[in-house]
């Protein structure tokens, strides 16, 4: 079954399958966003050089290198010169 004829026959479905459906749409979500989580946890630790921004963007979304200060649930501190920066661990590149 095609993605477009699953979503054409949604209003064929009463409530409460509509509920069902999106108690196990989320929850496959949240699956896959923990698994995505796990891997980038293992890839980085403490002392890792690291890069995270975009090359042409300015301000504070702009490039920058530093190193992982600690690395938690979904987050690393990464420490950039005297400043210390929260990012998401999907942001980060291995320098």
């Amino acid at each position: 079954m095609s993605l477009d004829n699953m979503v054409s026959s949604l209003s064929s479905l009463n409530e409460a399958d509509l509920v069902r459906l999106n108690n196990a749409l989320v929850h496959e979500l949240k699956h896959r966003r923990h698994q995505m989580n796990r891997a980038a946890r293992n890839l980085f630790q403490k002392g890792d050089r690291v890069s995270f921004g975009d090359v042409s963007a300015n301000g504070k979304r702009s490039y920058k290198e530093g190193t992982v200060h600690a690395v938690k649930r979904t987050r690393a501190q990464v420490q950039v010169g005297d400043t210390v920066w929260t990012v998401p661990l999907n942001m980060l590149q291995a320098v």
